[in-house]
């Protein structure tokens, strides 16, 4: 008789339940720098990884995610980007009277004239100390920048996070950008007169009364 040979299983491919052993791609980390980072790009400025670019002062941080078109001032690709706090005596100055108060914080981001799309994001991460001073339970918070033609502090978009004591604004371009607190405004309730009609089965009285 004829012994045939009895072919063995296969041993089915490791780490894909099903789906081919492929593992899903993760997001790359973002290149962490101090003060100074650089920016890797196409020749249409479109980012290519994403940089976090720390202030010195260890609170305010800028992200500039992969995907983002970063062009300079001339409309070329940007190479660098810089985040450099100020001295309270260098900043443009805030109109007496305004509503807003300074609350500390003041950077420039370069190179002056940059733009972005879609918006990059500037974080302020306070101390807890800070914080608590700027009394964030009766003050908002506001990041604005500063325009040079109308010599105007404007507001930039705005989220704050109590749990993490962080504020984040989205930002398109770069400027001098300011932590600035305004007095919280809550709307007092309307009084609203409500007439009173007599009801539908009583006529008023007529004539003069007994």
């Amino acid at each position: 008789f004829a012994l045939f040979e009895v072919p063995k299983p296969t041993k089915p491919p490791s780490g894909g339940g099903g789906g081919g052993g492929v593992s899903p791609v993760k997001p790359e980390s973002p290149i962490s720098y101090d003060e100074k980072g650089i920016l890797t790009t196409d020749s249409e400025g479109i980012v290519a990884h994403s940089i976090v670019v720390g202030a010195s002062d260890g609170v305010a941080s800028l992200l500039v995610p992969a995907g983002v078109k970063a062009l300079d001032k001339d409309g070329k690709p940007l190479s660098e980007i810089t985040l450099t706090p100020l001295a309270s005596d260098k900043m443009p100055v805030v109109p007496s009277g305004a509503l807003f108060k300074f609350a500390g914080y003041v950077y420039e981001a370069g190179p002056d004239g940059a733009t972005f799309d879609p918006a990059i994001t500037l974080t302020f991460n306070l101390p807890e100390d800070d914080w608590n001073a700027l009394d964030p339970d009766t003050n908002d918070f506001k990041v604005k920048w500063y325009n040079e033609v109308t010599e105007q502090w404007e507001d930039v978009p705005t989220t704050i996070s109590k749990s993490t004591k962080s504020i984040t604004a989205k930002i398109t371009h770069f400027s001098i950008f300011a932590l600035f607190t305004e007095p919280v405004t809550t709307t007092p309730p309307v009084d609203i007169d409500i007439p009173t009609t007599p009801p539908g089965d009583e006529k008023p009285p007529a004539g003069e009364f007994p």
